[in-house]
């Protein structure tokens, strides 16, 4: 058990240095964009990464994910994972590419030639970085995903910096620094998987059984790849058609704030991935699974009562001239943002025991209640509408999967502690939508977290006291 912990907290950390950079300095662009793009510019560039978000899991069939799932039963064929995977994404790029000529010649999408560009573009290089970084991953090649990451990092920053400020390109620069900041880092990891000899092109065709369970286990996952969307953008889509571009504009600022608490997620989300499965043990009889959702729904729940409390100040940090607006969104979206990571967290069972339909039915039941919410709510509430729709659904896929995560796992957690937590979030959520924002009340709650929270966190206290004094005699 102990190993699992220190082989966790070890990934955790690599993930971290990694995760930290990328997420820290587009946290920090937020200010450079709401000062060079209009709201409508913005809501532009947002509209085709949601587009290419809804490409991706379609035309790559979700292979990234299987990518994962295979390399870690040791009994598979590296080298024929990793081109069944590229195969796959070739076949998908062509026919979005082909798509995308039929749309353009009858003119049923009316977009700008550039912009057509950029969606396949984008989408076979995600598609591609995804790929190699879930198959070094399942390798345990955590170095070089760092490195790739920083890259990403590093080059984003000085591309938008370059790009908007020097030579003041708006959105053409905007994106070019996106393409530019993911295509590097897509061929350093394509280079690292030729020299450790895991892409041999000779075994091109080598494995159909293979191919085809890889294919079975990825297409659920194309279902569940498209509820996400749903949750996560549809309320976009929804919010251009009925209040235009401007409005989008200002709901995908609205969710910078939240990506501190992103930065987390994908941090313990990636360790997680792997430990889940090479640690599930269905009656959890030494505790890891229980333990480390109770820990990290502790720091969700704390980080989204301490973010809501810094909501306004951060937004007059961030939020430049008309986008400052998007404040009053930010705390909806905290909360939708607390359960789509819980839910994630859960998605690690699942994917231990190999079950994806029920990944695909759950997040197909919350994207259809966005769906139906975003109908009903955008035209009277705007895009205050879409925020409470996105909220609602995530809740809802929270509940399911933990209510079906029972079946495959005797999951050792203070549920009615966790509730009433949930409850407590939402009331401060809500308080600090006033005028004065009730400050008073809103360190209430988070004292009051604090105190449901504290086993956790004597437990991580004691934890780290100990592991610093072990430290120190090292020295």
């Amino acid at each position: 058990m102990k190993n699992a912990y220190k082989k966790l907290g070890a990934n955790m950390l690599l993930f971290a240095i990694s995760s930290f950079g990328t997420k820290i300095i587009g946290f920090l662009l937020v200010p450079l964009y709401t000062n060079c793009l209009s709201m409508e510019e913005y809501g532009t560039v947002d509209m085709l990464y949601t587009i290419v978000q809804l490409a991706i899991p379609i035309f790559s069939v979700d292979i990234a994910d299987g990518v994962i799932r295979f390399v870690l039963d040791k009994h598979n064929k590296d080298t024929s994972i990793l081109l069944i995977a590229i195969k796959v994404i070739s076949f998908g790029s062509l026919a979005l590419l082909l798509l995308m000529f039929g749309f353009r010649a009858i003119n049923l999408v009316v977009l700008q030639d550039k912009f057509y560009v950029f969606i396949f573009v984008n989408f076979l290089l995600t598609s591609l970085y995804n790929t190699f970084v879930n198959y070094l991953k399942g390798k345990e090649r955590i170095k070089n995903l760092v490195i790739a990451g920083l890259m990403c990092s590093l080059l984003n920053a000085g591309c938008n910096i370059l790009f908007l400020i020097k030579f003041g390109m708006g959105v053409d620069g905007y994106l070019m620094a996106h393409l530019i900041a993911i295509a590097v880092p897509m061929l350093y990891l394509f280079t690292s998987t030729w020299f450790y000899g895991y892409l041999n092109f000779k075994d091109v065709g080598a494995d159909r059984d293979l191919e085809k369970r890889m294919l079975l286990y990825s297409a659920p996952l194309i279902l569940n790849g498209l509820a996400w969307w749903a949750n996560n953008s549809l309320d976009r889509l929804f919010v251009i058609f009925i209040c235009g571009v401007s409005a989008n504009g200002l709901l995908a600022v609205a969710y910078k704030i939240p990506s501190i608490m992103s930065m987390i997620q994908t941090i313990f989300n990636q360790a997680w991935s792997l430990s889940a499965i090479q640690e599930f043990d269905p009656e959890d009889r030494n505790g890891f699974m229980g333990y480390i959702y109770s820990y990290y729904g502790c720091a969700m729940t704390l980080s989204s009562s301490a973010i809501l409390l810094i909501n306004v100040l951060l937004a007059k940090l961030l939020y430049a001239n008309d986008f400052f607006a998007a404040w009053q969104y930010t705390g909806m979206l905290i909360i939708a943002h607390l359960f789509g990571g819980l839910s994630v967290c859960l998605s690690g069972v699942f994917n231990a025991v190999k079950d994806t339909r029920t990944l695909a039915v759950t997040t197909m039941i919350g994207g259809l209640i966005n769906a139906i919410l975003n109908a009903l709510f955008i035209p009277v509430l705007g895009v205050l509408g879409a925020v409470i729709a996105t909220m609602v659904s995530n809740l809802v896929v929270w509940i399911c999967r933990m209510r079906k995560v029972r079946s495959y796992i005797k999951i050792r957690i203070n549920i009615k502690r966790d509730a009433i937590s949930y409850i407590l979030i939402v009331i401060q959520c809500l308080v600090g939508l006033s005028a004065n924002h009730m400050y008073a009340v809103q360190l209430t709650i988070c004292a009051l977290i604090i105190i449901l929270y504290k086993e956790e966190e004597i437990l991580i206290l004691t934890h780290a006291v100990k592991k610093m004094k072990s430290l120190r005699r090292s020295y």
